[in-house]
């Protein structure tokens, strides 16, 4: 009988993976001249249309990943597009457009040649 993978070919909040645990909420985080803030929603969503304010000014964008117990995954687990400039006006809706985020599963806690291992998204 074949594994059928229980996620959505884009969206998988739950890797089910031995040593992963959920992703709970997807983060946008923002730096306007140094006045910095955050935004998240569940990773079920698929998308981060949010009502949030985000100060005037030249914004610098970035998303992560969110474990269950409310820290940031850790960076060695997951990648993330480069943070994104964008300019925030008053009144004005700022896109990313599509942002994708690549969880590393395969083979983590498996120890490589060196001898160290992959972490885990969200792992134990």
């Amino acid at each position: 009988m074949a594994v059928t993978n229980p996620c959505d070919p884009f969206v998988c909040c739950e890797p089910g993976e031995p040593g992963t645990n959920p992703i709970d909420r997807i983060e946008l985080s923002w730096d306007v001249d140094g006045d910095v803030g955050s935004a998240s929603w569940s990773c079920d969503d698929g998308n981060g249309v949010t009502l949030f304010n985000v100060p005037p000014g030249q914004a610098l964008l970035s998303v992560v990943p969110v474990c269950q117990e409310g820290h940031a995954a850790d960076p060695s687990t997951f990648v993330a597009p480069a943070p994104e400039l964008r300019a925030v006006n008053v009144g004005d809706t700022v896109s990313l457009g599509a942002v994708e985020l690549l969880l590393r599963i395969a083979s983590c806690g498996s120890a490589g040649s060196d001898g160290s291992a992959q972490a885990c998204i969200c792992g134990d």
